[in-house]
């Protein structure tokens, strides 16, 4: 045996011919490494092969070349005669192009040289499959051949075949009958020449496309004489040629051409159509049913019609429609049901409604299905479902009533606002007439209903309706007709929206203009006081929170004054007064806002004070502030509670009462100080005494701006210090001495070397406090110009409102201007004074050498002796020096001008040469110092002390010039009878003199000459007892 049967699940049986033991062995080894589902059997010579293959059967034969006895390819050449279609392969290392040719000639399969690596056993195993596979198919095709025309033979379709040049190689039984002719008559024959009535049809144009084409083709065709009879083809061409099916079918088509014309006509139908017959399997549908499922119409023919649904649609529409179909075809008299079918296509699901019918036809029950796509109806009915289901829904929860009334006038329709607004349910007015309609609007409601029958509609109409307690409200009211299909009115609806508050508002709107209007009028009338401003404001505030109590309250210390006080209570009128404790602005002057009190027993107010001593039930005030302070309150009460809370309307409106309130009493109060201030002003202008202001000023200060101590320091020149001169208020008790400031030691100073008002609302917190231990908390320092400081103080931190600033300015001001009035009045008196006694020196120092002269003129000329004449000489000298010293300090000569640094030897000898100096002595000290002077100037000092010693010391007097012992500077002294010290101030002034020839001015011009090179000038004892004059030339 050769070949197996069934052998395609089996390996390969391979049969390997070599006498080398050990390449049998590799070859066995290497082909099963290649992973092929190869069987090996090996042998050493031919003969071994031939009787192996003849006991077993084998896939394929390889063999060496060079065998024992003969060779590879003598072997396979009887294997090729004696075993048919076994391939065969020489595998061999002694490979030549000779034996490669020989091979060929000798009917080897194939031919490999063996190679030393795996690749040529891998090729070998692959040539070995192919071979084999090749082999079994061509055993396959033969009885598949074979077979083929066993089957051709017993179905009922005539078939033939014929070869690329249409020659007749085989036709069944069937078609030999058809054809009239038996097969021996007709194979081989060509086609065309035998039936020379198939050229040029149809049939021909087909067949011999397909040949072309080599492409399969069923048709169907009508052949003419000598046939007269419809065939329907299916034609399988390949390379060989083809193969005819063929059936006749002429009665089916004149059954179809019936059947067509009514398709024809189910076809033009936009409803899909389907024939069942009692089986349920279907018989006919048209495209239309193809189209709504999707599905080709030629594959739901003679299926289940329940499966078709099932496979489209859901399990519940699929039992729907078997139901109602098993009714139709039981024939049952009950109705139908119109059954829907969702299918989804795509993401979209539609709806097709299947409506039944029975029919009979050919002794057989049937049911006819008519389908139509109710996708837009459905979606439109289930839209409007929906929308009407919103429309209760939004009906019912609309916070406005809605109502639908019937042509009669009776209710239809009463949402849940409408019962809540109106309060009836809906059960107690559907069916009745509207309830709604106040007796005296019926004419109202009717001329609405005759309107919207005739076609218009209502838009937001302002109306009145009444609710079931008997209340009136208003509303906007919009009317709509309904209509049904016909377009016909059958009832209206209507939708009310309550506009009770907006017009609750709008009305309170007005009246709070109103109230504004008449608080602005009040507010603004000239020819009202204040007390009636605020009594008409009280009543205006009763009227329009109405509220029987109104009142401005003060606070003065633990007492509540009634200022102004209007309505009943006995407690509130104006005068009255209660302990603070135990009233209602107790708590309100604890907070910044408004206290508000609805109802006082029920908001913890029962048990206390100002509940048991007032009986206030309902209260609303504010705080009063004056100047930052508090004042008092201003407050509106009731004795009985409050139905509503405040609004915020009648909030706003207190709240602007009492700050109108707070600002008009705080303006009184800011002009009645400025009143006070002005008339202490005009006090201050009849005062001369400096410190007399100063005190008058302090006193009224603490009076009238209310603080507890106020003090005035003047500045002395001098010493450069602030000095206490005046204190008022509490001075006394907060400060038991006024302390003395100067530079860099305290907070006052600071502010008055600055020039600028400082404040503070506690001064123990701030740096440079002159005394930690104080107990003054706040504090306002204001300058005086250059003349002081004015200081204001509270030994509270609750600080100074911008008034008291303002205030204390304008009283610093004034003082500054009264204090400077004054020295410069006191200067000016004291000029006055000077000149006036100037006067008197000038006119008495030339009153007598002027007599003197005169005397003595007229003796001289009455004795004729000239010696008088040296008399008068002496009186002209004397007048000459006297105007010469005044018309020094008239040109301001006493002022320095060329400093140049000098001995004060020389201009000490200078000098002294420079006056008649009679018997005089002069010494001058060794040590006397150099000296930055104005030389000319310097030489008058010395002129004017040299003088001033001869006419005091006598004509032999002593004069001394030395340095100072320990200051910078230098002495003039003489050994005369001195100055006593009683009048050492005074000799520098102008005209002060002791001796009748002097001018009294000598020692002034010193003065201001040494004042004008920044010396100072002391006048005490000289050493001999006589006047000494010391120049300190540096500090």
């Amino acid at each position: 045996m050769v070949v197996t049967d069934d052998t395609e699940d089996q390996p390969t049986q391979l049969l390997y011919v070599n006498d080398d033991e050990n390449f049998r062995e590799l070859l066995s080894v290497r082909l099963s490494a290649t992973g092929s589902s190869l069987d090996v059997s090996t042998v050493a010579t031919g003969e071994m092969a031939i009787e192996s293959l003849n006991k077993e059967s084998f896939d394929c034969v390889v063999t060496a070349y060079s065998l024992p006895e003969r060779t590879g390819i003598e072997i396979i050449q009887q294997i090729n005669r004696q075993f048919n279609e076994i391939p065969t392969i020489l595998f061999t290392g002694s490979g030549s192009e000779e034996v490669a040719r020989e091979a060929t000639q000798a009917g080897v399969s194939d031919y490999i040289p063996v190679q030393a690596n795996q690749e040529s056993f891998e090729l070998l195993a692959n040539r070995i499959e192919t071979l084999v596979d090749s082999v079994r198919n061509k055993t396959a095709a033969k009885e598949a051949k074979t077979q083929l025309e066993r089957t051709l033979e017993r179905t009922t379709d005539e078939v033939y075949t014929v070869d690329t040049a249409w020659h007749i190689e085989y036709l069944n039984e069937n078609m030999a009958q058809r054809i009239d002719y038996s097969k021996e008559e007709v194979i081989d024959e060509n086609l065309w020449d035998k039936f020379p009535s198939l050229t040029g049809t149809k049939l021909e144009e087909k067949l011999r496309t397909a040949m072309d084409t080599c492409e399969a083709l069923s048709f169907e065709q009508y052949l003419g004489e000598p046939f007269n009879y419809w065939v329907s083809v299916n034609v399988f061409p390949d390379n060989d040629g083809m193969s005819v099916f063929s059936r006749e079918i002429t009665e089916q088509k004149e059954r179809q051409a019936e059947l067509e014309r009514y398709e024809s006509i189910t076809e033009r139908m936009a409803e899909g159509v389907a024939v069942v017959d009692s089986n349920q399997q279907v018989e006919y549908v048209n495209s239309q049913i193809g189209l709504f499922t999707h599905i080709d119409p030629n594959e739901i023919i003679g299926t289940s019609a329940p499966s078709v649904v099932s496979t489209v649609s859901t399990p519940a529409a699929a039992n729907q429609f078997e139901t109602n179909l098993d009714l139709a075809l039981q024939d049952a008299n009950e109705p139908f049901e119109r059954v829907d079918v969702p299918v989804k296509q795509g993401d979209e699901e539609r709806i097709f409604e299947c409506m039944f019918s029975s029919l009979q036809h050919d002794n057989e029950q049937k049911a006819i299905i008519t389908v139509r796509d109710a996708t837009a109806e459905r979606n439109a009915q289930a839209a409007l479902d929906e929308a009407n289901q919103r429309l209760q829904s939004l009906i019912q929860v609309t916070p406005s009533p809605v109502m639908e009334i019937d042509l009669d006038g009776d209710v239809v329709r009463w949402n849940r606002a409408a019962e809540e607004t109106f309060g009836w349910t809906s059960e107690e007015v559907i069916g009745e007439f509207n309830p709604i309609v106040p007796e005296d609007r019926q004419g109202d409601f009717s001329e609405n209903f005759e309107r919207v029958l005739s076609g218009e509609r209502i838009r937001r109409k302002e109306v009145q309706r009444e609710t079931k307690d008997g209340s009136c409200l208003d509303f906007y009211l919009s009317v709509a007709p309904v209509t049904n299909s016909n377009g016909e009115t059958t009832n209206i609806i209507a939708v009310l929206e309550d506009i009770s508050e907006i017009k609750r508002q709008e009305r309170q709107v007005r009246r709070n203009d109103e109230a504004l209007r008449s608080l602005y009028e009040i507010s603004a009338d000239k020819n009202l006081e204040f007390k009636q401003k605020i009594d008409r404001m009280l009543e205006e505030g009763r009227q329009y929170l109405d509220l029987p109590f109104a009142f401005l309250s003060r606070k003065g210390g633990d007492t509540q004054h009634i200022v102004r006080g209007a309505g009943t209570h006995e407690l509130l009128q104006t005068g009255a007064s209660e302990p603070w404790s135990k009233s209602y602005c107790q708590k309100t002057a604890q907070q910044d806002g408004l206290l508000g009190i609805q109802y006082a027993k029920n908001e913890g107010w029962e048990s206390t004070a100002p509940y048991e001593r007032f009986g206030i039930e309902c209260y609303l005030g504010g705080k009063v502030v004056v100047d930052e302070k508090m004042y008092g309150t201003l407050c509106f009460a009731g004795d009985e509670a409050r139905e509503q809370p405040f609004t915020e309307a009648e909030r706003s409106y207190v709240k602007l009462l009492v700050q109108w309130a707070s600002y008009e009493l705080e303006r009184q109060t800011f002009v009645n100080k400025l009143e006070q201030l002005q008339e202490l002003t005009t006090e201050l202008t009849k005062e001369e005494d400096p410190d007399a202001i100063a005190q008058i000023a302090v006193d009224a200060t603490a009076e009238i701006l209310g603080f507890e101590t106020t003090g005035i320091w003047r500045h002395n020149d001098e010493s450069d210090v602030l000095v206490p001169i005046a204190k008022g208020g509490t001075a006394t008790e907060v400060v038991d001495d006024q302390p003395r400031f100067q530079g860099g030691e305290s907070l006052a100073w600071e502010a008055y070397t600055a020039q600028e008002m400082r404040t503070y609302d506690n001064v123990q917190q701030e740096k440079g406090v002159y005394n930690a231990e104080t107990n003054i908390r706040g504090e306002i320092l204001a300058p005086l110009g250059e003349q002081g400081l004015l200081a204001t103080a509270s030994t509270s931190a609750s600080g100074f409102s911008q008034t008291d600033i303002e205030l204390v300015q304008i009283v610093s001001t004034a003082i500054e201007s009264a204090i400077s009035r004054s020295n410069r009045e006191q200067d000016l008196r004291r000029q006055n004074e000077r000149l006036d006694q100037f006067s008197s020196v000038v006119a008495h120092d030339l009153r007598n050498p002027l007599t003197i002269a005169a005397g003595f003129l007229e003796i001289a000329e009455e004795t004729g002796d000239h010696e008088h004449f040296e008399k008068v000489e002496s009186a002209h000298t004397r007048i000459e020096r006297l105007i010469e010293d005044l018309l020094t300090l008239a040109r301001g000569e006493t002022t320095v001008e060329d400093v140049e640094e000098l001995d004060l030897e020389t201009i000490v000898t200078e000098a002294w040469g420079f006056v008649d100096t009679a018997e005089a002595t002069l010494s001058i000290t060794d040590d006397i110092p150099m000296v930055a002077v104005d030389k000319s100037r310097l030489t008058q000092v010395f002129e004017n002390l040299f003088r001033n010693a001869i006419e005091h010391g006598g004509e032999d007097v002593e004069v001394s010039v030395g340095r100072l012992n320990g200051d910078s500077g230098f002495f003039v002294e003489d050994n005369g009878t001195g100055i006593p010290a009683d009048r050492r101030e005074e000799v520098l002034e102008h005209g002060v003199t002791s001796n009748d020839g002097g001018t009294g001015f000598g020692l002034s011009i010193v003065k201001e000459i040494a004042k004008a090179h920044g010396w100072t000038v002391r006048v005490t004892d000289g050493v001999a007892g006589g006047a000494r004059f010391e120049f300190v030339t540096s500090e």
